[in-house]
C-alpha cells in the first residue's frame, strides 16, 4: 500500500533478556514490513518462541514515530487500527538505554486521541489493565525495553480491549465483536492462533 515494504531486520532474540527480546521484537512488528528470525528456532526457549508468534504474521500498516523531531532516536511509535466493529490506537514506548529507567509523558493530542475523552489502556507484554487515561499518557520504561500499550476509548459498555495472542492486540486475530445491549451479551469471532 505504500512505495515499498520495511525490511527493518531480522528479529534476533537468542543473546537478549527476555525485555529485550520482546522490545526487539515489537520494534520489528511495528514496521508493518518482512518479517524473518535470524535465530536457530530450535534453541530459543519457550518463551522467545512464545515472543515470536506474538509478533507473527506482518500488519502491513507502519507504526508512526510520535517523536520524530524530538530527538535524535525515536523511541515513541503509534499505530491507529481500524477495524468495523471498534478502532484503537497501539503505542509503544522504548528505552534503548540498558543502564537507566526512562520518564515518557505524552499529550493524547499526539497519538490522535482527544484529551477530553477517557481511553482505557491495557499492558500487552505484562497482560494487565494499566488503568483509564485522560490529557495525557506518563510511562515507565524499564532499561532495553518496551511498554506496548492498547488504547481504547471508553464507552461506558463491556468492550473489547486486548488480546494475548498478537501485538496489535485485536487487528489480526480478531474478526468481529458486539455488546448486545438488550441481552447483556458481547459476542465475537477470533480466527485461529
Amino acid at each position: 500500500k505504500r512505495t515499498w515494504i520495511n525490511d527493518v531486520d531480522h528479529i534476533c532474540l537468542d543473546l537478549l533478556n527476555n525485555q529485550q527480546s520482546e522490545a526487539a521484537a515489537t520494534l520489528v512488528a511495528l514496521s508493518g514490513g518482512n518479517m524473518m528470525s535470524g535465530d536457530r528456532l530450535t534453541q530459543l526457549d519457550k518463551y522467545k518462541l512464545d515472543i515470536l508468534k506474538k509478533v507473527t504474521p506482518s500488519f502491513g500498516e507502519a507504526a508512526t514515530p510520535i517523536d520524530l523531531f524530538d530527538d535524535e532516536m525515536q523511541s515513541v511509535f503509534a499505530l491507529k487500527i481500524k477495524k468495523d466493529y471498534a478502532q484503537w490506537t497501539i503505542v509503544g514506548f522504548f528505552n534503548a538505554d540498558l543502564a537507566q529507567t526512562a520518564e515518557k509523558k505524552f499529550s493524547l493530542r499526539r497519538l490522535w486521541l482527544e484529551p477530553g475523552k477517557t481511553y482505557l489502556a491495557f499492558d500487552f507484554w505484562k497482560q494487565r489493565f494499566v488503568g483509564e487515561i485522560t490529557g495525557e499518557i506518563k510511562v515507565t520504561i524499564q532499561p532495553g525495553s518496551v511498554v506496548l500499550l492498547t488504547l481504547h476509548e471508553k464507552s461506558g459498555n463491556p468492550q473489547f480491549i486486548s488480546t494475548d495472542r498478537h501485538v496489535l492486540q485485536g487487528a489480526l486475530e480478531i474478526e468481529n465483536i458486539n455488546w448486545n445491549e438488550a441481552m447483556k451479551t458481547m459476542s465475537g469471532i477470533s480466527i485461529g492462533p
